[in-house]
């Protein structure tokens, strides 16, 4: 989880699953980044404070982040270190857990 809005930016290589959950509604999507075209884009936008998870759908995928206001380690939270993170993974991110 980062305190900042990130842009996530396809380059090239595989495509990029991208998941993001808001602890707060429950809410999770998945987006799959690559070249444009097929329904698929070659960016996605993560907001603040929303958790996030992505894989390579092949060899390996390209990709760049740009964070506003800019990134500060001190502001980077680990899923598994969020208190009680457990809950939200037996109980919503079943098919997510593997990427913990």
């Amino acid at each position: 989880m980062v305190a900042a809005d990130e842009i996530w930016h396809f380059y090239c290589g595989a495509p990029l699953e991208l998941f993001a959950y808001d602890p707060d509604s429950h809410v999770g999507t998945r987006e799959v980044l690559d070249r444009p075209g097929a329904g698929r884009e070659p960016l996605a936008i993560i907001p603040a404070g929303v958790w996030q998870a992505a894989r390579s759908l092949g060899d390996y995928s390209l990709v760049g982040c740009s964070v506003a206001p800019g990134f500060e380690f001190a502001d980077f939270t680990l899923v598994s270190d969020v208190p009680r993170h457990e809950e939200h993974f037996a109980r919503h991110l079943t098919a997510l857990r593997e990427l913990l």
